[in-house]
């Protein structure tokens, strides 16, 4: 199927073009907690598996910045590509974390209390949370373009109104 650009009625950038920049902003935020945060009682992952959010969270913004200016073929595969990357590493993040976190040789009997570092699943609901964005944005050009389907059928069905300037008729 051809995508079209989705751009509002004055030429600017499309209606989901605030939930992009917001989806970037997230991926920033949640990509540093996630790799650099640390929080009090949690297993961290290891270390490979906590940087790679800072490698992923930096990549997945700028595409979702990029396609909020610019809405076009290229930004949207980039992105998908990029959010399916996000929740990959998210997962990897929780699944070494939780791993970390039950390991009985990291575990002694005071350790046994701490829980396991969420931000990776932060990270990687902000990786769906953009799924679902492109999903519904998806849906939403194809309503658009049914809709301007159906306006063509119907324009060509009822004919347009003639003016009556003819029957005007100016007595002088």
């Amino acid at each position: 199927m051809k995508r079209r650009k989705v751009e509002s009625r004055d030429g600017g950038p499309g209606p989901f073009s605030a939930l992009h920049w917001m989806t970037a902003g997230l991926f920033v935020a949640a990509g540093l907690e996630a790799a650099t945060g640390e929080r009090r009682g949690d297993f961290r992952a290891r270390r490979s598996v906590r940087l790679a959010p800072l490698l992923a969270a930096p990549a997945a913004a700028t595409a979702h910045a990029l396609r909020a200016s610019r809405p076009t073929r290229a930004a949207r595969l980039v992105s998908q590509v990029l959010d399916g990357v996000a929740i990959g590493v998210g997962t990897i993040g929780v699944a070494s974390s939780v791993y970390s976190a039950l390991r009985s040789e990291a575990c002694g009997p005071a350790q046994r209390r701490r829980l396991p570092s969420m931000a990776p699943l932060a990270f990687c609901a902000v990786g769906l949370l953009a799924a679902i964005l492109d999903n519904q944005e998806d849906r939403f050009e194809e309503e658009r373009a049914r809709l301007e389907s159906r306006a063509r059928w119907m324009d060509r069905i009822v004919p347009k109104r003639k003016a009556r300037v003819d029957r005007i008729v100016i007595h002088a």
